[in-house]
């Protein structure tokens, strides 16, 4: 995406993937960023975020490259697909975020640690959310998401892995003990509806934005808190 909120996807290429204790062996592409406001409405014409372009919530502007919100999984699904493209597996997300790390965030075990690297609940909240339970120990200067690429990358130059916004992946939500693909470790329990989320947003803990964390809702559920991160699997 570099600085052209319309050039479509910068890619950084991985190999493997691994979530919980799976590991798998084949190659795969993922955005190093969330997928933008810009980029939605250049592929549909539309733009159906909460948060605008153009509004000021807390001290910031929001502009044309936050990140696209209040898309369903299935609205992404369907997008992707048209464009070549796909959600990343859990399995691929995960091995991604953690970027080679063993801690509980790619960058260390101290919450101190996202200080400068995550968009969480924190002490920009304190004076427009008293009540929310925000970390007292970061400040991030977001009330709501920003800028994909706002914070410094994890270990192999993904931005936002931790918290901005949640992002679906394309798993149905199951038990890890559910057999895994093993090019991808896709599980696709076809028992559960519910599809997988990942990375935490700014409104979460920082527990919740944990390398380990997973959601899951209603493929059709929109939320200002949910977005994506585009992924291509070198075998589909």
């Amino acid at each position: 995406m570099g600085q052209d909120p319309h050039k479509l996807f910068e890619l950084a290429e991985q190999h493997g993937c691994s979530a919980s204790c799976f590991r798998c062996r084949a190659q795969f592409y993922i955005s190093k960023y969330e997928m933008t406001q810009a980029q939605w409405r250049h592929l549909t014409g539309k733009n159906p975020s909460a948060f605008l372009s153009g509004e000021k919530h807390g001290k910031k502007l929001i502009t044309s490259r936050n990140p696209v919100e209040l898309v369903g999984w299935d609205d992404c699904a369907k997008l992707l697909h048209k464009i070549g493209l796909q959600l990343p597996t859990e399995a691929q997300w995960e091995y991604a975020a953690r970027a080679g790390t063993h801690t509980s965030w790619p960058y260390g075990d101290s919450v101190e640690d996202l200080q400068g690297k995550a968009n969480l609940a924190d002490l920009t909240m304190r004076p427009y959310k008293p009540a929310w339970p925000y970390n007292r120990k970061l400040e991030d200067g977001h009330l709501v998401h920003a800028p994909v690429g706002s914070f410094l990358a994890n270990p192999w130059g993904l931005f936002d892995v931790a918290g901005n916004v949640w992002e679906w992946c394309r798993d149905r939500h199951t038990s890890y003990r559910a057999p895994a693909r093993e090019r991808d470790g896709l599980r696709d329990d076809k028992a559960s509806r519910k599809r997988v989320f990942r990375g935490g947003c700014f409104r979460s803990t920082a527990r919740d934005v944990r390398s380990a964390k997973r959601q899951q809702t209603d493929p059709a559920r929109r939320v200002n808190t949910i977005g994506l991160r585009p992924a291509l699997s070198s075998t589909r």
